[in-house]
């Protein structure tokens, strides 16, 4: 058993890692979730949503230089001339851009030219888009491709976690988990009330966290007759001051609350 970050110390910077919450959890667990944790925080750090964040700055100037290096002690495996000169000839393309050490492994993935492992896939069918902006106008960003069952799991061991710490209770029960940062293109009505529903209901000013340009979050009660999602628990958080997120923790008879025994967060 160790502690475990919530959320994991990766997303914070240096000097702002004071106050953080921990709670018990398995070694093998930790294990297995650090490269989802460390795949998301990629995705997080490369988004325009995070452009205006001064307190992440240097994280993302981080990121970017981490996956030039990928780039490089991949590259140096390559001994044909050929393909060292289409890697530079790649490379020198994004050189400017303040996205393009993605924008470079992606094109070397396509090309088949570089395997950058986890780097490769956080930067799979990464495109531009013009998106609207509060603002005005429609800025250049960039988007990605990923796997949404991916992201609920990061999602639920987060909530989970915040549940057991603020509670006390292991939840053994059913959870739905609204990815408001993330709704489809196609996303229904229902949907796009239940995002102003419950993001909404996370407010900043009183939310719970030190560091809130990094990560805050809040505990509340919800009663849906609606959605028939019944009533109980609800975690609503926030990272990097962009991306917002809530878990209903579902309380119907088979869905109860275990607090005698709060050993670990599952």
């Amino acid at each position: 058993m160790s502690d475990e970050h919530v959320p994991p110390q990766c997303f914070f910077p240096d000097d702002r890692r004071d106050g953080l919450i921990t709670v018990r959890s398995c070694d093998e667990h930790n294990s297995k979730k650090s490269k989802d944790d460390e795949y998301f925080r990629g995705v997080f750090l490369s988004s325009i949503l995070v452009d205006g964040n001064p307190d992440i700055m240097s994280q993302r100037q981080a990121h970017q230089r981490a996956l030039v290096r990928a780039i490089e002690r991949a590259a140096n495996q390559i001994h044909d001339e050929d393909d060292r000169i289409a890697i530079r000839d790649i490379y020198e393309q994004f050189q400017t851009d303040p996205l393009g050490a993605g924008k470079v492994i992606q094109a070397l993935e396509k090309k088949k030219l570089l395997r950058t492992g986890l780097a490769g896939l956080m930067n799979m069918d990464l495109r531009e888009e013009q998106l609207p902006a509060e603002a005005g106008g429609h800025p250049l960003t960039t988007s990605f491709a990923f796997d949404l069952d991916r992201l609920r799991k990061f999602m639920n061991s987060i909530a989970r976690a915040l549940l057991f710490h603020e509670t006390g209770y292991v939840w053994k029960g059913r959870v739905i988990h609204f990815p408001h940062s993330f709704l489809a293109c196609d996303a229904t009505e229902i949907e796009k009330q239940d995002r102003e529903r419950y993001a909404t209901a996370l407010i900043r000013e009183d939310a719970k966290g030190p560091h809130k340009t990094i990560f805050y979050y809040d505990i509340f009660n919800y009663a849906d007759e609606v959605n028939r999602h019944a009533s109980g628990y609800a975690i609503g958080f926030c990272l990097f001051d962009s991306f917002h997120f809530t878990t209903l923790f579902i309380d119907d008879e088979n869905s109860r609350p275990d607090a005698q025994n709060p050993g670990a967060a599952a």
